[in-house]
């Protein structure tokens, strides 16, 4: 067994069936939070196609990380395939900013 223990696939679950930790799921605006196969930890910003800067720490829903992250939950394992590879990272926190209240 590797140091982090062993990993479970992730499945597709429909949008309506909740995360057990905190009920969310990446969706695009949400700002998460992962830990690479390097065990550093990052912050992204799920963006439409449109405001995809990486620099910034924006990636797009259609980006190959933001696809894989779309619908993760807190906890969940993650595989990315890039170009070099796959990787595997670990979603630690999803953040979601709540809408203003009129």
């Amino acid at each position: 067994m590797s140091k982090r223990g062993k990993r479970k696939p992730v499945v597709a679950v429909p949008e309506t069936q909740s995360c057990a930790n905190n009920g969310l799921r990446v969706q695009v605006k949400d700002r998460v939070q992962i830990r690479d196969e390097f065990n550093e930890e990052v912050t992204y910003q799920i963006v439409d196609s449109e405001d995809n800067d990486p620099q910034a720490g924006k990636i797009s829903n259609e980006s190959p990380w933001g696809a894989a992250l779309m619908g993760s939950c807190k906890g969940d394992w993650v595989e990315i395939k890039t170009p070099g590879g796959m990787i595997t990272i670990q979603v630690l926190e999803i953040v979601r900013d709540q809408p203003e209240r009129l």
